[in-house]
């Protein structure tokens, strides 16, 4: 994969997470399967995004603008403790998610990409572990689609 492929591939699945952390407490369920989703998004915001923002910066994939509204997302998630993303039932009580999801919404509206959702796609795989026991590997597969015209973006 070339450099710039491998910097729009980070850039694509930094745009999932951010869509992702915008969602309702089921649908990030839905898109993460089981564990503890909070701290799996806040991993992966991190991967993808913290990671190469000067990179998505230099490259035109985000403004300055952009940048600045995003760190603030990123230092809300960073504020928060361990218990806090260990515990999959606070996605659905807790008021700072309510606000880390408003705050990725409000992302995504500057970017222009509101409009952009997250089809997820969950195969159970039956395996067998290295002391001969059954195991089921899940396999999650987001792509992003259009919301408005409900097709692939």
């Amino acid at each position: 994969m070339t450099e710039a492929k491998e910097l729009n591939w980070y850039f694509t699945e930094f745009i999932k997470i951010l869509i992702t952390l915008s969602l309702p407490a089921k649908e990030q369920f839905e898109a993460y399967g089981d564990g503890s989703i909070g701290k799996e998004m806040a991993e992966d915001l991190k991967a993808y995004y913290t990671d190469f923002k000067d990179e998505f910066l230099e490259n035109g994939q985000i403004l300055e603008i952009h940048k600045i509204k995003i760190d603030k997302l990123e230092d809300f998630l960073n504020s928060k403790n361990e218990e806090f993303f260990n515990n999959p039932e606070e996605l659905y009580t807790n008021a700072d998610w309510k606000e880390i999801r408003k705050m990725a919404k409000e992302c995504l509206k500057l970017l222009k990409l509101e409009h952009l959702g997250i089809q997820t796609t969950i195969v159970n795989e039956p395996s067998v572990d290295e002391n001969g026991e059954e195991v089921m590997f899940q396999i999650i597969q987001t792509q992003i689609i259009d919301k408005s015209e409900n097709h692939e973006a």
